[in-house]
């Protein structure tokens, strides 16, 4: 491959805008591998045990921005090839071997991604500390919060682009090989096998990891509920997020075999419209079928990702606002004005209050509880439970919750083996001791912590933050507000949907930015590729209007056709979540009836076409500049 590489240098300075796309998504890539890496290594340990885990999410960025950048480099590549079957097959016509065929395109690839590995290293330097003060601002990372000085995760984020980039090629370069010396003679632009091999391989791989997860998720072993992430319906939304992930890679596997017929269909209507350039529009999408699905690929990335992911999100904000309500028992919550507790004075005010029901909350967190190590959220109790919540007991009695006792979730016990009974220890956040009996496990719920108090066990070392109510006191004690339930927003909820808010945003957005890179890079490649097509239908009589109208009728079939797939993905992964919430979460309550992200949809819809539509008819029109002949010449 070494001495391939001043072939494959000159290569890419002769075609550098068909690779363009693929630099720019590798220097992305490494750049944020290594920005992750130099943060990943001073994240400091979770001590908020509600918050998402900010490892997890940087390891999940960097996850993800990798893994859609091969689908770049993979998708520049195949298509690449595809251009340039002619120049292959002249190649092996004067006596090139498949293996040296394939080593060319390995070594543009290596070319390629030498290249991003140092600019992304450069851009990664720049990028780390922007990160870590983005992290800070947004409440995810303590103040203070650096990046490493480390070599190592530059090393390790050049070894990645490198290795992104020989993967991302390794399928075009075989199929590179395959091609045939006698095709250089007589090969049309009709492509009829792009469905390859391996293409069905990863497609069963995906389809064997979604069921092994929906089994894994139906029988989870107790063993696997150490893990936070695994409890609670927190935890299955997580598990609807990666089936939804699941399911669009497969649907982009599928694409080839998907596209072509929604392309007829669309187009159906088209042959009666007036022009001939419309028709041209639809020969041409069903009969350059790689071309149809290399730009309709990134465009249904877009939709379905941003789809799919926002309506699971929403869904799932549905269900917590539904049991929320229907779990919620007491009438009233009073809080302080200012201050973080109630007072001493305005708790026995509340106790002597004649025929109202009180129940006094602690929001606090313990280190550690029984044989566990890591600290949970908790609320600390004063009265009747059942005064602010309806909870599903599953052993034990909530009512037995008073002295020194805790009543943990279900999951929680399963994890740990608990039995109502038993004595549990723990370390309260002013760092004392405490043995506390467990006296009954409970179904877990969105709006309630996995481990709840009673306040006995925390008397003397926090102040109650707020109070339920079964009727309103007259007047409101001095110092307090008093707001009905159905108005009040929990503070934990608004903090979890700020997180959850910052969570998409970076999980989401390297993989749209790719999907959006590899719109505008594969529609330059398409538009270019199609100079001596342009030159022909000007010699036959064809205006540059006519032209760049059949251009932009394409890419509009093309990105209809992207869009009816990405709602046919987002339907489906959203009927499959609200089927987890209806029947996994909320069973036998009022279901959560099924909708679309339109307005998401819409936007995505939007900023594609645009991208599209700007990034061919821009190198059309630059290039119906030159006259017809001169773009009959243009040298493939």
């Amino acid at each position: 491959m070494i001495t391939l590489l001043p072939v494959a240098a000159a290569t890419l300075r002769r075609r550098w805008t068909g690779f363009a796309g693929a630099f720019v998504a590798l220097t992305l890539g490494v750049a944020l591998i290594s920005a992750v890496g130099a943060l990943v290594i001073n994240v400091p340990d979770n001590t908020d045990p509600q918050g998402p885990s900010l490892a997890k999410i940087l390891q999940f960025m960097a996850g993800m921005g990798g893994f859609v950048a091969i689908f770049v480099v993979a998708g520049t590549f195949a298509f690449a090839v595809a251009q340039r079957r002619h120049e292959t097959a002249l190649l092996r016509a004067i006596g090139a071997t498949p293996r040296q065929v394939r080593l060319l395109i390995l070594a543009e690839s290596l070319v390629i991604g030498l290249l991003s590995a140092v600019a992304g290293c450069l851009l990664g330097l720049i990028m780390a500390p922007a990160m870590a003060a983005w992290l800070t601002a947004q409440g995810l990372a303590p103040g203070g919060f650096a990046p490493s000085t480390s070599p190592t995760p530059l090393l390790l984020a050049a070894l990645a682009g490198v290795a992104v980039a020989l993967a991302g090629s390794f399928a075009a370069s075989r199929r590179a090989s395959g091609v045939r010396p006698a095709e250089a003679l007589g090969d049309a632009v009709v492509d009829r096998k792009v469905m390859t091999r391996g293409r069905w391989l990863w497609f069963l791989f995906f389809l064997v990891a979604a069921v092994i997860a929906v089994y894994s998720r139906m029988s989870v072993p107790d063993y696997m509920l150490l893990d936070p992430g695994m409890r609670g319906p927190d935890a299955m939304a997580t598990f609807s997020l990666e089936l939804d992930l699941l399911a669009i890679v497969g649907f982009t596997l599928l694409t080839p075999l998907l596209i072509p017929p929604l392309v007829r269909l669309f187009t159906l209507p088209l042959p009666v419209l007036p022009g001939a350039a419309i028709l041209l529009a639809r020969q041409n999408a069903l009969a350059a079928v790689r071309r149809t699905v290399s730009t309709a690929t990134p465009v249904f990335l877009v939709i379905g990702l941003s789809g799919s992911v926002v309506g699971g999100t929403l869904a799932f904000t549905a269900a917590r606002d539904a049991q929320s309500h229907t779990t919620s028992t007491a009438r009233y919550v009073i809080e302080p004005v200012d201050g973080p507790a109630l007072s001493a004075s305005v708790m026995r005010a509340l106790g002597d209050l004649p025929g109202v029901r009180t129940t006094a909350v602690v929001s606090t967190s313990i280190n550690g509880l029984g044989s566990a190590s890591t600290p949970f959220a908790a609320l600390s109790i004063d009265g009747d439970p059942g005064t602010a919540w309806h909870l599903d007991t599953v052993t034990g009695s909530l009512a037995d919750l008073r002295g020194r006792t805790v009543a943990v979730s279900s999951d929680l016990a399963r994890a740990f083996r608990w039995e109502v009974g038993e004595q549990l220890r723990t370390r309260l956040p002013d760092g004392a001791s405490a043995t506390l009996q467990l006296a009954a496990t409970f179904k877990p719920t969105f709006n309630v912590p996995e481990v709840l108090l009673s306040y006995a066990a925390v008397s003397g070392h926090a102040q109650p933050a707020r109070a339920y109510l079964s009727a309103p006191p007259a007047p409101a004690p001095a110092g307090t507000v008093v707001t009905p339930i159905e108005n009040w927003t929990d503070p934990r909820t608004a903090t979890s949907d700020h997180q959850q808010t910052l969570t998409l945003v970076a999980i989401l957005g390297p993989a749209l930015l790719y999907a959006l890179i590899a719109i505008v890079n594969t529609m330059i490649m398409s538009t270019g590729d199609r100079l001596r097509d342009f030159a022909t239908l000007q010699l036959t009589g064809g205006t540059r209007r006519q032209v760049l109208r059949m251009v932009g009728a394409e890419t509009v079939v093309v990105v209809a056709t992207a869009t009816a797939l990405g709602l046919i993905v987002t339907a489906a992964t959203q009927t499959g979540t609200l089927w987890l919430i209806n029947n996994g979460i909320l069973d036998g309550q009022a279901p959560i009836p099924f909708s679309l992200p339109w307005s998401t949809v819409g936007v995505s819809v939007a900023v594609c076409l645009f991208l599209a539509l700007l990034s061919s008819l821009l190198p059309a029109r630059l290039a119906l500049r030159r006259r017809p002949l001169e773009l009959a010449g243009v040298r493939e």
